[in-house]
């Protein structure tokens, strides 16, 4: 957080798959078999290098590539996955930040990118895992508050944010807005979840299937701020966002 707080859990006890800030599909093949990236059972995404670091008083940028791959062929690529996180100066509220996630197809076969299809949730994508130590959890759409499960709503931005102190009276969290490039727009596939989890879960219960060469990028804003939803005015600044976003 702004102020030095942990916001994010590693590999809680409830969901041991969570990791923090991630994404991640879990019920995805290639040519019909199953390449897990979510429980990381028999697959996972291995980094390869990075492409370059940048930083000046307007921006810092940190681009990396990585590969899907399975366990039983590591150095065999089935996805290629190309990551550009762009982190802007913070300002007395908020701190943007900027992720872009392309994927391409370069198994030689047939590629579906899908989330989960348990009890069609549609787990999968971009996905925060907040600090659960610190409920209740408070969400905020672009549709208003709701204190119930969320599985699927169309709204072009969510948020959670909870107690920064045991105390909880001050409050800080994390939005994810999603960019008008993102097919679907807005995309109804958010998971809010009160035992906390934040995650814009494209392409969600929908297979996206890829041919050879195929790819598809992801493009999202997330917003570390202080206070909750309001206070953050988060409305305001997912306007500003939206009305200056380029649409490649």
């Amino acid at each position: 957080g702004l102020d030095g707080e942990v916001l994010t859990e590693d590999f809680p006890a409830d969901h041991y798959h969570h990791r923090g800030v991630f994404w991640a599909w879990p019920h995805s093949t290639v040519d019909g078999k199953d390449i897990d990236v979510w429980t990381l059972e028999g697959a996972r995404q291995r980094f390869d290098k990075i492409l370059s670091t940048t930083a000046t008083d307007e921006e810092a940028v940190l681009s990396f590539q990585d590969h899907w791959a399975f366990d039983e062929s590591p150095d065999k690529a089935e996805v290629v996955e190309t990551v550009t996180f762009t982190v802007h100066p913070a300002d007395a509220k908020a701190q943007d930040i900027d992720v872009v996630i392309r994927l391409e197809n370069v198994s030689g076969r047939e590629f579906i990118l899908r989330g989960s299809k348990t009890a069609n949730k549609g787990y999968g994508g971009l996905c925060f895992r907040p600090d659960s130590s610190r409920k209740p959890m408070h969400f905020t759409t672009a549709v208003g508050p709701t204190d119930e499960d969320v599985l699927n709503l169309r709204t072009p931005w969510a948020d959670a944010s909870f107690a920064t102190e045991k105390d909880g009276k001050k409050l800080s969290g994390l939005a994810i807005f999603q960019h008008k490039s993102l097919p679907g727009y807005p995309h109804p596939g958010w998971i809010l979840r009160n035992y906390g989890f934040l995650g814009q879960s494209w392409p969600h219960t929908e297979p996206y299937p890829m041919k050879p060469g195929d790819s598809c990028t992801l493009r999202y804003r997330m917003v570390v701020h202080r206070g909750d939803a309001q206070q953050a005015d988060l409305a305001d600044r997912f306007a500003v966002y939206e009305k200056s976003a380029a649409t490649p």
